[in-house]
């Protein structure tokens, strides 16, 4: 069976910067510093392996739909879902994130907005 592509190799999507951009908005969001890196790492590497298994998530980051910017907006929903779920994990579902995240839509992938 052939080793399927990253998703940098099969898309013009740079999870690297979505995951990126995905962590600065949470840690606006909670008002706190939150490590990017470390974050943005596992972002990545759970966009990859999830591309990687899942015949159905890859074709939703393979839609050239929306003029081409689908598959990038699936991946900051898919991501901003992860680490949201991440982040109360390791919080101890501190009840300060999980309302802010909640609310915001950030844990639904709602707010894609990029600043």
């Amino acid at each position: 069976m052939p080793k399927t592509k990253s998703i940098e190799e099969a898309t013009s999507i740079i999870p690297d910067v979505v995951a990126e951009s995905v962590v600065e908005k949470a840690a606006a969001l909670l008002d706190t510093q939150l490590d990017i890196p470390t974050l943005s790492g596992y972002l990545v590497g759970h966009a990859e392996s999830t591309y990687a298994a899942n015949p159905s998530f890859r074709k939703k980051i393979n839609s050239g739909a929306n003029g081409g910017n689908a598959g990038r907006d699936n991946l900051y929903i898919y991501m901003q879902h992860w680490l949201s779920s991440k982040l109360l994990r390791d919080s101890n579902r501190n009840p300060r994130f999980q309302g802010i995240l909640v609310q915001s839509g950030f844990s639904m992938g709602r707010d894609i907005s990029r600043g």
